[in-house]
Parts: C-alpha cells; sequence; structure tokens
C-alpha cells in the first residue's frame, strides 16, 4: 500500500515508527523545505518514507529518498511511485540497510529498478544506540582510543543547547574540517539545523573535557 502523508499525518506515523537516521525525520524534512529542497512524503509498507524533491530545469523533478527504511522494490511500488512521485527523471532509493539478497536484486530489477554501485551519502558515519552499546561492539582502534582517554582524564558532559555551546561547537568542528581537510556547512545552516532539533526535543549536545 502506498498513500501520500500531510505533516500531521508523518508525524503520527514516525511516532510509531522512529526512523533510524534524522535524515528520514520530518524535523530535518522540514528544514530542508526551507533550504532549497521541497519533500513528499509517502507510507510504504506501513512506514513513513521521505522524498527530497528538487526541480531541475528542462529535465523534470529529481526525488531522493536518503536512508530509506526497508521497503519492498515491487513492480507495484514502481508504478505508484510514478502516480506520487510526478514529473520525476529520476528517483533514486538509498536503503538505510545496504545488503539485498540475490533474490531481492532479482525481483526488484524485474519490477524496473536499476541498482548503482554509488551512494550519495558517506558511508564512514557510525550509528551508535546510546541505550544498548558496548565497548566491545566498537573497533579495535576505537576502543582503544576511549581507553586512552580515560586514563587521560577525559570525561564527558550533557550541556545545554544554547548559542554559546553552540559556537563552540560550531569552532570545534571547524578547526577539525581545516585539520582533516573536508567539507562543513556555513555555520548559519548548521546553527539552524541544530536549534530544529533542538526545538523538537531530538537532540542532545555532550562535550569531552580534560582534567
Amino acid at each position: 500500500m502506498i498513500r501520500p502523508l500531510d505533516l500531521s499525518q508523518l508525524i503520527k506515523l514516525q511516532e510509531k515508527h522512529p526512523p533510524e537516521y534524522f535524515l528520514q525525520s520530518y524535523t530535518w524534512a522540514e528544514f530542508r523545505r526551507r533550504h532549497d529542497w521541497d519533500y513528499v512524503a509517502l507510507e510504504i509498507d506501513g512506514r513513513p518514507v521521505i522524498f527530497y524533491k528538487r526541480k531541475v530545469p528542462v529535465l523534470g523533478y529529481f526525488y531522493y529518498a536518503a536512508r530509506c527504511p526497508q521497503i519492498t522494490l515491487s513492480k507495484q511500488l514502481y508504478e505508484g511511485l510514478g502516480k506520487y512521485l510526478p514529473k520525476a527523471f529520476e528517483i533514486v532509493i538509498e536503503p538505510a540497510a545496504p545488503g539485498m539478497t540475490g533474490r531481492d536484486k532479482k525481483a526488484a530489477k524485474a519490477a524496473g529498478f536499476i541498482e548503482v554501485e554509488d551512494n550519495i551519502q558517506h558511508q564512514s558515519t557510525i550509528k551508535l544506540n546510546p541505550q544498548s552499546v558496548k565497548l566491545a561492539d566498537l573497533s579495535k582502534q576505537a576502543r582503544y582510543e576511549i581507553r586512552r582517554a580515560r586514563r587521560s582524564g577525559v570525561t564527558t558532559k550533557k550541556v545545554a543547547i544554547d548559542q554559546d555551546n553552540l559556537n563552540t561547537l560550531y569552532d570545534l568542528l571547524l578547526t577539525t574540517s581545516q585539520r582533516s581537510h573536508f567539507y562543513i556547512r556555513p555555520k548559519q545552516f548548521l546553527m539552524e539545523y541544530w536549534l530544529a532539533f533542538a526545538d523538537n526535543d531530538q537532540a542532545s549536545l555532550y562535550f569531552a573535557y580534560k582534567n
């Protein structure tokens, strides 16, 4: 079953099925709507799926389901997307959980979907459940760094998400990006992004301190 969702329906369904990644959250979707992207929310297989939408001159619309929850790539879905995602020249579904079985890939191909090797989102992001993560679950290098930090007197503390702490967070991120040579968004974009999640009680901020 596929059906469109308005914002109130999306929020209600996400309360029942919380997204595994923030890219599929209504908070991020509403935030991105203010920054060059629109979105379409659909209920697919009983779960909420957000497709980000951008118009490309001449071609039409590009739709992108970033970190999409597990759904069946069937012929019914293929035809339904054409109905609910109009004027699309390309639709990208990027699964949150990579690794489809050979049987699933064959069925998806028969339904009309095309597999591509490249992913739009970074593959190096670490996703942890703070309620259940164990030191043994981490890599050998990560365990070493944590133990070393403990021996050096490093502690962590939850802090308020206010302007001063967000300025500190941005300065730390900027320093890290310059040292490791990676791109970060402009400060105003990041501030609005962090505050959007904080305002919906969907974010916490922790700082590490030494001595």
